[in-house]
């Protein structure tokens, strides 16, 4: 019975039915007591209220200790909920925690588009670089192509630091 709740949760989401969801992924957790179906539940707060993210908060942080996967999981949600709260360097100290305890490859990528999105290119390269050393399988020419993008941004990035400061502040 709780794995149906979960299945009509996940209907009610795609119809953006966040509420609706958020219940029945609750209740359908209560049933199965299942880790990854109170995450679904967290997921769902974030499209909603702060009652509803404590709600699933304080029952998430207790299972959470009980496997490493399920840490991961909990970093991961959280660091999704400080970059909705536009906390950037929190989120991303929570994505690396999620990253260090489960190198998966969506979430590194995820910490690649993160640090793209702030102009870190050093930082987003470093990324990549455990992507291929953890998984260097893993979407090879897409990782590639990502690779060569970045290395050309840093140096469009050093070559205007370089005009900078011969030039001063003169276009």
């Amino acid at each position: 019975k709780g794995r149906i709740l979960i299945f009509k949760g996940d209907i009610a989401r795609n119809k953006r039915e966040h509420e609706k969801a958020f219940q029945l992924y609750l209740d359908g957790a209560e049933m199965t007591g299942d880790f990854n179906n109170y995450l679904q539940a967290a997921r769902t707060s974030l499209h909603l209220g702060s009652r509803e993210i404590s709600i699933v908060e304080n029952k998430i942080r207790k299972l959470s200790f009980l496997s490493r996967n399920n840490m991961a999981g909990y970093h991961k949600w959280v660091s999704e909920k400080k970059f909705k709260d536009n906390s950037f360097s929190k989120g991303m100290s929570h994505l690396n925690k999620a990253i260090n305890l489960n190198p998966s490859p969506g979430w590194v990528l995820e910490l690649y588009r993160q640090y793209m999105n702030k102009g870190m290119y050093f930082e987003a390269r470093k990324a990549l670089e455990l992507l291929v050393k953890n998984h260097p399988n893993y979407r090879k020419e897409h990782i590639e192509k990502l690779l060569k993008d970045i290395s050309s941004k840093i140096t469009d990035k050093r070559e205007k630091a370089y005009k900078k400061k011969i030039l001063g502040d003169h276009p």
